[in-house]
């Protein structure tokens, strides 16, 4: 039998949910035998992939100029032939655009998913973002962005396929992380403050949406100062927004309390040191990785009331909600968190857990994708 060759596009291999995604699913294409290969501009997440003994092809995909985004389908159309790819799959607009033309002109199957809720003002965006929609199956990674584009890009209800992200139970699992290997990561970041004193930790890139600055201004309203916080996430070039943050913290007088720490290849250990995970990002996401993680490890989460967080964070059971973008709705939620008894605070992370042993594994995820793209084949009368 001949097993499908797939070819995921995306514009880089640096850090992120898509990033995790593409090679989960590269992973899971491997061990059922297909073929997997994967190209974008590159980056520190592409040595992974190799070791899984995925080909990476190195193209500027993240280039949204018109003329590189041409040039990059041609070199699409010839990887496909060389690769024999059966099916294209697209994660993001630019890339997308390309992946398009060169399964157009060579009549192959191709598949995108939504990964974000984009910004789609004026008809230039949208006909920019319709990209996303014109797979023979369009997939989203929440409720919430499948409704997105139903309603607002009009596509078919039964062309859109609804999966969650998965997480990786097996690396996210608190059971395999020592107190040595806490002590020393304390150490590490300095973290010397005494037993009994609540972590806080908000995960995410460093950019004004993901709402690092809400949540400084938050702290300034708390009923304690016994806490600890730490920003945990790579500023990608944002080095003027990282300043922005740097300076508020030491002109509220939160030097003591609250430490950036940028990007991490370590986040289950991160997240183990945590007795909450926060996600303050003041536009919705559209699913929420950070959340999952969170849960998978056992912490409660604190999120805004918006986008996939709905779809995750069930309120008073396995974490709190507040009104999105709301200083005031925030520093509420953490006061009451922070009040709590640390047993109550556990029993909160264990009901995470349970949560995404029960909707958002890794293997689910793989398996419904893979479905995915058995159903387009097969449609396609497509021969593997």
């Amino acid at each position: 039998m001949t097993f499908p060759t797939i070819l995921q596009v995306l514009p880089s291999l640096e850090t992120g949910g898509v990033e995790q995604t593409t090679l989960d699913i590269a992973e899971a294409l491997r061990q059922k035998g297909w073929g997997a290969v994967v190209a974008s501009q590159g980056g520190r997440l592409v040595e992974t992939l190799r070791k899984m003994g995925v080909r990476h092809i190195d193209l500027p995909l993240k280039s949204k100029n018109p003329v590189q985004i041409w040039k990059n389908s041609k070199k699409l159309r010839e990887l496909i032939k060389e690769e024999r790819v059966s099916l294209v799959h697209g994660r993001s607009r630019a890339p997308a655009w390309s992946a398009y033309w060169a399964a157009q002109t060579l009549s192959i199957p191709f598949v995108t998913t939504f990964h974000g809720a984009y910004n789609s003002s004026g008809l230039f965006k949208k006909n920019y973002n319709g990209i996303m929609t014109r797979g023979d199956v369009v997939i989203a990674n929440s409720k919430f962005i499948g409704h997105q584009i139903e309603t607002f890009y009009k596509t078919p209800f039964e062309k859109i396929r609804v999966i969650p992200r998965g997480v990786d139970l097996a690396f996210f699992n608190p059971q395999k992380i020592s107190e040595a290997q806490k002590r020393d990561l304390r150490k590490e970041l300095g973290l010397f403050f005494e037993e009994g004193r609540p972590l806080l930790i908000l995960p995410g890139r460093l950019t004004s949406w993901k709402g690092q600055k809400l949540f400084l201004e938050a702290l300034l309203g708390l009923n304690t100062k016994n806490y600890f916080a730490l920003l945990v996430g790579d500023d990608q070039g944002r080095q003027e927004y990282r300043d922005q943050l740097e300076t508020f913290i030491k002109e509220k007088g939160l030097s003591g309390q609250v430490q950036i720490i940028g990007h991490r290849s370590d986040m289950p250990l991160v997240l183990s040191l945590a007795d909450v995970v926060i996600s303050a990002s003041t536009d919705p996401e559209a699913f929420g990785r950070i959340m999952i993680e969170a849960f998978a490890m056992e912490k409660p989460v604190i999120a805004p009331a918006h986008g996939g967080a709905l779809e995750i964070v069930q309120d008073q059971k396995n974490g709190f909600f507040f009104k999105p973008g709301d200083t005031e709705s925030l520093t509420e939620v953490l006061n009451k968190i922070l009040s709590l008894s640390k047993e109550e605070r556990n029993r909160l992370g264990l009901c995470g857990r349970s949560t995404v042993e029960t909707e958002f594994t890794k293997e689910v995820m793989c398996e419904r994708t893979l479905d995915v793209y058995k159903e387009v084949l097969n449609e396609k009368n497509f021969s593997y």
